[in-house]
């Protein structure tokens, strides 16, 4: 299967101007050479570049898996939200209880 098959079936765009400036200036000024990313996608805020070398490396089924784990990482239910919350929450109140 082809870079270009892959990239659709995973849902991923081109970069562009805009994400270039927003999240890879960085990696460039650290001194990494970042033209081989040619794909990215958005989980929530934050942003997977890809490139062609890792999407020819490994194939759709690896890649769907991969995707299915960084969607549950980056994009949790609104229950875990809420539990991470309340547990900074009742560290916060037990903090201020000991002072």
């Amino acid at each position: 299967m082809d870079i270009h098959a892959k990239a659709e079936k995973l849902n991923l765009l081109e970069v562009d101007y805009k994400i270039y400036w927003r999240n890879l200036i960085h990696l460039k000024n650290a001194g990494k050479d970042i033209e081989q990313y040619q794909y990215y996608k958005n989980y929530g805020s934050t942003t997977m570049v890809y490139s062609n070398e890792y999407l020819n490396n490994h194939d759709i089924e690896t890649l769907l898996d991969r995707d299915k784990k960084n969607e549950k990482i980056f994009n949790p239910n609104i229950f875990r939200r809420i539990k991470g919350k309340y547990d900074s929450f009742m560290l916060r109140r037990y903090i201020r209880k000991q002072r």
